[in-house]
Order: C-alpha cells, then sequence, then structure tokens
C-alpha cells in the first residue's frame, strides 16, 4: 500500500539543468504519470509536450484549478518557469497551496510536486511545505552524452530512416 509522500521540490539552475532535471524526474516516476505545466504550452503529458487530458490550460491558475479538481493518486506534477508562475501571483500560490494540503489529507496519495526554475523563489506561504535540492552540473562526459543523444534523436526525428 503507498504512503502518503507529498512534497513540493524546487530544482535551481534549471535552465541549463534542464535535460539532468528531465532524467531525474523520469527515474522517480515509477510508473506514476508525469503532468507538466510550462509557460509556453500550459498543462501537458511530461514526456510528450502534447495538451494534458484535452485541457486547455494555458496559465498557471487554470492549470492549479484544473489540477485541485482531480483525484491524483500516483502522479509527479512538474511546474517549469515556478518562479515566473508564483511571483506577484497571490491566486496561483493559493491555489498550490490548496493543491498540496489537499494531496497530504489523502493517505492514498502518493504525488510529487516539482517546481523547477533557474532561482529559488518560494512564497512564504509554502515555506513548509517544500523540500529544496540543488541538481549538479553535469562533467564533460555527460554533457557529450547529452549531446550525442540530442543529435541521434533529431537524425531520427528529420529523417526516420537513417
Amino acid at each position: 500500500m503507498p504512503t502518503n509522500r507529498t512534497s513540493l521540490r524546487t530544482a535551481d539552475k534549471a535552465t541549463t539543468q534542464h535535460l539532468n532535471g528531465r532524467t531525474l524526474i523520469s527515474a522517480l516516476a515509477d510508473q506514476r504519470k508525469i503532468i507538466e505545466w510550462n509557460m509556453a504550452r500550459g498543462l501537458v503529458y511530461f514526456e510528450t509536450k502534447q495538451p494534458y487530458g484535452g485541457s486547455d490550460c494555458k496559465d498557471l491558475s487554470a492549470a492549479l484549478l484544473h489540477m485541485l479538481e482531480q483525484d491524483y493518486e500516483q502522479q509527479i506534477i512538474v511546474i517549469r518557469d515556478a518562479h515566473l508562475g508564483l511571483r506577484d501571483n497571490p491566486m496561483e500560490v493559493a491555489r498550490l497551496k490548496a493543491l498540496a494540503t489537499q494531496i497530504l489529507s489523502r493517505a492514498e496519495a502518493h504525488v510529487t510536486i516539482f517546481l523547477v526554475a533557474p532561482l529559488v523563489l518560494i512564497p512564504v506561504e509554502l515555506e513548509k511545505l517544500v523540500t529544496l535540492f540543488d541538481l549538479p552540473l553535469p562533467d564533460e562526459a555527460a554533457i557529450l552524452e547529452i549531446i550525442q543523444t540530442e543529435v541521434s534523436g533529431f537524425k531520427n526525428r528529420c529523417n526516420p530512416m537513417i
């Protein structure tokens, strides 16, 4: 039986460590679905970046309201550019706090919320719900592997017969 494990986590330096964070989040999924909100696309599936569940939640407030209406049990929620979405936006902060509180109140919930941003900006209302961690920068070998993987993926997308 899953335990009630919910936390808001932030990863800073996300801009330079996007692939590192992506790999980490994917590894932590353990068969849980991953959804993502980002400023460019709104609420999407993490892996495909396709709209999540037919929702048209482009702004963070609408996405959080949509999430509040769901019964998540096995989920990872990634909020990219969290510093921009939460800064000076009391509605978004209140909805994110309500979502975390709602998840914490459900004993069967196994949900983690990641706030990903290049700088740490945690509203006071969320401080007790947040665990900060810093992703290390990849070394030269890891950077080379990332570049090779991306080039290979790009070639396959451009010409699947290669």
